[in-house]
């Protein structure tokens, strides 16, 4: 087996999505099939690089030196496991190609050696984070329990007294 490199892509036809609070990319790392190792190879010890560009809603080789937009960031492949799943922000992306198709391609930033990474079920998770209240809304929340125990103390009272 010769030096592989690490070309993986995706492509996410958006089709005019409005702007986002929160976008995140979803993917994990397959076991990589060869004629030597049926099982899988995980070993290897490199860097993978995250880029974002406007996609074209089909796949091309051109797609593999399209102008990256974004660096979205860079993982070790070093003690990766079969199935290890990775997330990455990808707003800033998503938002600047809301209105066509976004396109995501990993590559290497350091020679892979004589190994190889498959990386599938590429997905965007849209869903925005659980809300968590403001402070003031519990200060209000606070105060109005209060009040409402003062008030049932004083009638409780005004009664034992009457």
């Amino acid at each position: 087996m010769g030096v592989e490199e690490e070309r993986g892509i995706v492509e996410f036809n958006l089709g005019a999505q409005s702007p986002l609070a929160s976008v995140l990319l979803l993917f994990d790392n397959a076991p990589f099939q060869t004629c030597c190792s049926p099982t899988g190879v995980t070993g290897g010890s490199y860097s993978i690089g995250l880029y974002a560009y406007t996609g074209n809603s089909a796949y091309s080789f051109t797609d593999f030196d399209a102008l990256a937009t974004f660096f979205l960031g860079s993982f070790s492949t070093a003690g990766m496991s079969v199935w290890q799943q990775f997330s990455f922000d990808v707003t800033a992306a998503f938002n600047a190609n809301a209105a066509g198709s976004l396109g995501i391609r990993l590559q290497p930033l350091s020679e892979p050696g004589e190994t190889s990474h498959t990386f599938n079920n590429f997905e965007l998770d849209t869903d925005p984070p659980a809300s968590v209240p403001e402070p003031g809304t519990l200060l209000m929340v606070g105060i109005s329990i209060a009040g409402a125990a003062v008030r049932y103390r004083r009638r409780r009272v005004a009664r034992a007294r009457g």
